[in-house]
């Protein structure tokens, strides 16, 4: 699948839902993003209030060169505002 949904709890259990539990380490979950050559969406629909895991996580997506359609419903705080401004500068994204 090419696209990826960021998700506080699961919705239909599929394969393209990733479900963000306690201690899940999401500076990892951004590298493997960071480097997908394939995904083309990321919805990030929930992220977890500790402002570390938010900041490692969103310093290592705006690496990805193959996003073209990005949603964010939930609050990435100042810092991972700065590093979606870098994300935008480099990435070919669709209107919507």
């Amino acid at each position: 699948n090419q696209e990826l949904y960021i998700l506080g709890s699961g919705i239909d259990g599929d394969i393209d839902e990733f479900i963000i539990r306690a201690g899940d380490d999401l500076g990892w979950l951004g590298y493997f993003i960071g480097i997908s050559e394939v995904l083309k969406a990321l919805y990030i629909e929930q992220l977890p209030e500790e402002g570390e895991r938010v900041d490692a996580f969103m310093r290592r997506i705006i690496h990805n060169q193959s996003i073209k359609e990005l949603s964010i419903r939930t609050d990435i705080g100042d810092q991972g505002f700065e590093n979606l401004g870098y994300f935008y500068e480099t990435a070919m994204l669709s209107p919507i």
